[in-house]
């Protein structure tokens, strides 16, 4: 299991195929989010999102709850299919 604090990266950004881009103090970082279910799991002020499968978690990423709101529901939007567009418009 690959374990991610939010705390620790400086910049972070979701790129398409569900993969997320990150620096930190080791340098640069592209991680696959996996695309078996996200689970959130809330705590007192923070929030981790577990990614995986039937058989496990293999990315866990925490980090303060305003924040891991914010990336939860980025990657809710970049899975959600796209209504297409009408003919004219």
């Amino acid at each position: 299991m690959r374990l991610f604090d939010l705390d620790s990266m400086h910049e972070v950004e979701l790129w398409p195929g569900r993969r997320m881009y990150f620096t930190d103090d080791d340098g640069v970082n592209i991680v696959n989010l996996p695309r078996g279910a996200m689970t959130t799991l809330k705590m007192k002020r923070k929030i981790q999102l577990n990614f995986g499968n039937a058989s496990g978690t293999t990315v866990q990423i925490n980090g303060p709850a305003a924040e891991m709101s914010l990336l939860a529901a980025a990657i809710v939007d970049l899975e959600r299919p796209k209504a297409a567009a009408a003919p004219g418009r």
